[in-house]
């Protein structure tokens, strides 16, 4: 099994999405609209210079054109 498949698979995504809710509840003082409902596990970090600027701030346009695809399917 390679990284992609890794990330992708449905045990991680479950569990992680099990770690969220844990984190990220009403009884650790997070509002109904504060919590995480949908994520998707990029393959991935970040590279410098393609993601993330010379001083590593996150290039939010490029971002949105590398993955629009994976952040349209978020809202779909």
């Amino acid at each position: 099994m390679d990284d992609e498949e890794l990330f992708t698979g449905h045990e991680v995504h479950e569990l992680l999405s099990d770690e969220i809710s844990g984190l990220i509840s009403q009884a650790n003082g997070f509002k109904m609209f504060e919590r995480i409902a949908r994520f998707i596990v990029l393959p991935k970090p970040f590279e410098l210079s393609i993601e993330l600027s010379g001083k590593q701030e996150i290039k939010r346009h490029v971002i949105n054109d590398l993955y629009a695809k994976e952040i349209k399917s978020l809202f779909t």
